[in-house]
């Protein structure tokens, strides 16, 4: 029988439709079968085909992202906007590299290449997911097989505030939600709650825990500046150390389509 999650309630939303780009937060989130919609479609690769990420390219943090109906815009300080068509309607599929997995990915053309080799200093371009495409979540617990955006390796990438919270009381200075790119943030918990659940339901939507978020350098990444810093990694590897990882919310694949919407609350389905 399921039960409440102790009055959890979504507090945020998040999407990213540029992989390792600025967030925008949402009000209410569409949820289609890659995830909330427009998340992590389009992608920066470089001359290869590979993924760019803040993990190298701390650079990407400063790239805001304004997405219309018809229009994907990009700007960074002291440039010019990129503005595009937000669907490319011509060209032919080529193929990209996000971790492990090539896919087919149609580019978003020169204009968006040169905008994006001026800004980073080495060539690089901007591809969006195209709709053929079908890349597998990493892990899949519950065989429902996921599938993914440009994502790392997940459709949903869930954090309470609570946990921040916990993690904020042992730094000497507090870091904002952003740091960690959530796509749901919830309250009401308690600290790492998420770490116990295995399903919970939102609305129409299922998502099944799929195991901790092992963090990378890109929390160490000033989002609005791009510049590093040593913190939280450090302070997570005094407490939430697994192996030679640290780790920090819950990654998750989920079922069904529909709308999430802040203040929505979450039903425990199953714990651990």
């Amino acid at each position: 029988m399921s039960r409440p999650a102790s009055g959890a309630r979504v507090a945020g939303l998040h999407v990213y439709p540029v992989k390792s780009c600025g967030g925008m937060d949402l009000e209410r989130a569409q949820v289609d079968d890659l995830g909330i919609r427009h998340d992590r479609r389009w992608m920066i690769v470089d001359g290869r085909g590979r993924f760019l990420s803040q993990r190298t390219v701390p650079l990407l943090a400063t790239i805001r992202v304004r997405l219309g109906s018809e229009r994907l815009v990009l700007s960074a300080p002291g440039r010019p906007p990129l503005d595009l068509p937000a669907i490319p309607t011509a060209g032919a599929t080529e193929p990209v590299t996000v971790w492990r997995d090539t896919v087919a990915a149609l580019p978003m053309g020169q204009g968006a290449e040169d905008w994006l080799t001026s800004l980073l200093g080495f060539p690089a371009r901007l591809v969006w997911m195209a709709p053929e495409t079908r890349r597998s979540a990493k892990r899949d617990p519950a065989g429902t097989n996921p599938r993914i955006s440009f994502a790392d390796a997940y459709s949903f990438l869930v954090i309470s505030q609570e946990s921040l919270g916990e993690l904020n009381a042992r730094l000497d200075e507090p870091l904002p939600m952003n740091r960690f790119r959530p796509n749901i943030v919830l309250e009401g918990a308690g600290p790492f709650a998420e770490d116990g659940w295995t399903r919970v339901r939102i609305g129409a939507i299922e998502l099944d825990m799929a195991g901790p978020c092992a963090r990378c350098a890109t929390t160490t990444t000033d989002q609005e500046t791009g510049a590093r810093g040593i913190e939280p990694l450090r302070m997570l590897a005094t407490f939430r150390r697994e192996g030679a990882e640290v780790m920090f919310g819950q990654n998750a694949n989920h079922r069904g389509t529909g709308e999430i919407a802040v203040g929505m609350p979450v039903e425990v389905l199953e714990r651990r």
